[in-house]
């Protein structure tokens, strides 16, 4: 483990009052950690209704659940951490790559819609309304996070 994810655990190990240190082979921050796009989202590469299939809707409603707790954990620690770091909350926008995805986008977002989730469905001609491009469709979430270590 390395970079932000390291620092991370090392913060809640010693907050848990454990003896920690932390060894760094580069130079702090200077890998994937700097070079990343900061964004934290809930929803990643697997779509949360295709994973049901495979471990059943229970463990992925849990799963999204801690998903989201650790969003806010990060920003709660990025707050109290003597490192400075800056967090803020980021919407993101999950649209359909093809117009094959947009039936499969929407049962995605009837899913976290279940799962409480603030979210909004955009169809096409919404999408070219507010953004420059356009898509068959798309999910808008709101308040993902955003991470930037601003330490030297």
């Amino acid at each position: 483990m390395q970079g932000s994810s390291a620092s991370q655990c090392a913060y809640y190990l010693a907050d848990s009052g454990l003896k920690v240190a932390v060894i760094e082979k580069g130079r702090i921050g200077s890998g994937s950690t700097s070079s990343n796009t900061a964004l934290i989202q809930y929803s990643g590469e697997k779509m949360f209704t295709n994973l049901i299939n495979s471990f059943g809707k229970e463990y992925i409603s849990r799963h999204l659940q801690l998903l989201r707790e650790a969003i806010n954990e990060i920003e709660a620690t990025s707050m109290a951490a003597a490192i400075p770091s800056e967090f803020s909350r980021r919407d993101s926008l999950y649209s359909a790559s093809c117009s094959e995805d947009v039936e499969t986008l929407k049962k995605e977002y009837e899913f976290l819609k279940q799962q409480g989730l603030n979210v909004d469905f955009l169809l096409k001609e919404e999408i070219e309304e507010r953004y420059p491009f356009s898509r068959g469709a798309a999910i808008y979430s709101y308040g993902d996070g955003e991470l930037n270590w601003t330490g030297r």
